[in-house]
């Protein structure tokens, strides 16, 4: 070390201690899944290891069989400090002053997360889904082998179509890189004498976990909340999936006896074929449907409204009124797309 020209010496910021003992990490068993139900990931073989220790890439790392051994069993979902704080690396910083004890700038770095699994085969003519519902702050995702994308933002959801690279009824590789936020902030310690600001330089790095630099009385999370904080699942669908339901209501206020219902849904086709079928749908006891035909690999939008469904145009309708003011009335409203096959020409 070269001394400081500050007269008052050295600042230890890390400290590593080896030895022998201590707690022993072990990973619960792998849930049983059955063929068309979802597979949940977030039980069995993930491990977790800091990314400056791990020296392959992403392609390397999702293939089936490689060594993870010396990583740690990762909690999914869950932070890398629930991870940490799960196999006993670190003391629990809900505890007095036991957050003082975590290294902020070990933490603050991009981790690798690693799951190995099997799954049944799927039925012929379904797409396999790779899902994630939340990650912080950004991540890149690796199947077998394959980068299939990145994930942007702590809020954002991540959705892979893995039917080309799924391996059925035998291992399967999968490992995400999981991004440090850029913009960390300084560690705040809040005090009565001073609470320090609410959020701060994090905000620039939104979508975020934004209350993890502090908040109110929250002091700075280490690692500001990186990590699979949702849960990861395989799910299977057919060529077309429904997405993007939309329920709006117009009422000629102030008369509340009538109210214009319109329900709207996107199909996507994700073969490339056009395909054809019927929407159903159904608000409350009243049911609608309609064929369409969804061009091949494209979108298409399928409204209801009084001017196809009249039976859209609610008399005395049951509305949700503010607390004090009424009851909160909701209509179940259920969304189908059934008896799809390839649209086919007759040969010229």
């Amino acid at each position: 070390m070269t001394r400081a020209a500050d007269p008052g010496g050295y600042v230890l910021s890390e400290l590593e201690v080896y030895g022998r003992g201590g707690p022993v990490p072990r990973p619960q068993p792998t849930a049983v899944s059955k063929t068309g139900e979802r597979i949940d990931l977030g039980r069995g073989e993930w491990r977790l290891q800091r990314d400056s220790l791990v020296t392959a890439d992403g392609a390397v790392i999702s293939k089936p069989g490689y060594s993870a051994s010396d990583w740690l069993p990762a909690t999914v979902p869950g932070t890398v400090l629930t991870s940490y704080l799960d196999d006993g690396a670190i003391p629990d910083p809900n505890y007095g002053r036991n957050q003082l004890q975590i290294s902020d700038s070990y933490f603050y770095a991009d981790f690798w997360y690693r799951d190995e699994f099997s799954v049944p085969a799927p039925k012929p003519g379904e797409h396999v889904w790779l899902n994630f519902d939340g990650i912080n702050w950004k991540a890149e995702v690796f199947f077998n082998g394959q980068k299939l994308g990145r994930i942007e933002g702590g809020f954002m959801r991540g959705r892979f179509d893995v039917t080309s690279l799924v391996r059925p009824g035998t291992a399967n590789g999968l490992a995400v890189r999981i991004i440090k936020n850029a913009t960390a902030g300084s560690v705040k310690e809040k005090t009565l004498a001073e609470t320090e600001a609410n959020g701060g330089a994090l905000g620039a790095d939104n979508p975020t976990m934004h209350a993890s630099i502090g908040w109110d009385w929250i002091p700075t999370v280490r690692g500001r909340n990186t990590g699979i904080w949702g849960r990861v699942f395989l799910t299977t669908t057919g060529s077309v999936t429904i997405e993007k339901p939309f329920v709006s209501t117009t009422l000629p206020l102030p008369d509340v006896s009538r109210a214009d219902v319109s329900v709207e849904v996107a199909l996507h086709n994700h073969d490339q074929k056009e395909v054809s079928g019927t929407v159903r749908g159904r608000f409350g006891a009243i049911e609608f449907e309609k064929q369409v035909t969804v061009p091949a690999a494209s979108d298409m939008v399928v409204k209801f409204d009084p001017s196809t469904t009249p039976a859209l145009r609610l008399q005395n309708p049951k509305l949700w009124w503010p607390a004090g003011y009424g009851a909160q009335n909701l209509y179940a409203v259920t969304l189908s797309i059934c008896a799809l096959r390839p649209v086919t020409f007759p040969a010229l």
